[in-house]
């Protein structure tokens, strides 16, 4: 991790006040804003499980390309940058969202939105069957 857990939940608070502050004053309706903190959800059984059928169906090669922008390339890099750029499209399709806010040292990763159609095509697949298979058992 790049920050320690405590200074995460610092930021996350940091960043809630000064957004609602800023849309207030040019002024823009906060009323459906909505903030959400990724352990809301990434602890949770579904989107580990999720987490795995997507690393099932995303090759090294794939994972490296839609990385490109964001971890920094070397010969050979940590798995965690491998898996930085699904996680990121996880999140958004967790979220149903099209928009992330990030520190700045997420910054590189906010406009990476090939990385999300070729991981989001590969989670939709998993999840439309996972889906099919529910329903057929019921």
């Amino acid at each position: 991790m790049k920050a320690p857990l405590e200074l995460v939940a610092h930021r996350v608070k940091y960043y809630e006040f000064v957004l609602r502050s800023v849309f207030k004053a040019i002024p823009v309706p906060i009323d459906k804003l909505h903030f959400v903190v990724g352990s809301s959800y990434q602890l949770t059984k579904e989107y580990n499980l999720d987490n795995y059928k997507l690393c099932a169906t995303v090759t090294e090669h794939d994972a490296k390309k839609a990385g490109a922008e964001v971890v920094k390339q070397v010969a050979s890099p940590l798995l965690s940058g491998l898996l930085y750029p699904g996680l990121q499209a996880l999140d958004e399709e967790y979220l149903k969202c099209d928009f992330q806010f990030g520190g700045v040292d997420q910054a590189s990763s906010i406009p990476q939105r090939p990385t999300r159609s070729l991981n989001q095509s590969a989670f939709h697949r998993e999840r439309s069957s996972r889906t099919q298979s529910f329903t057929s058992q019921n």
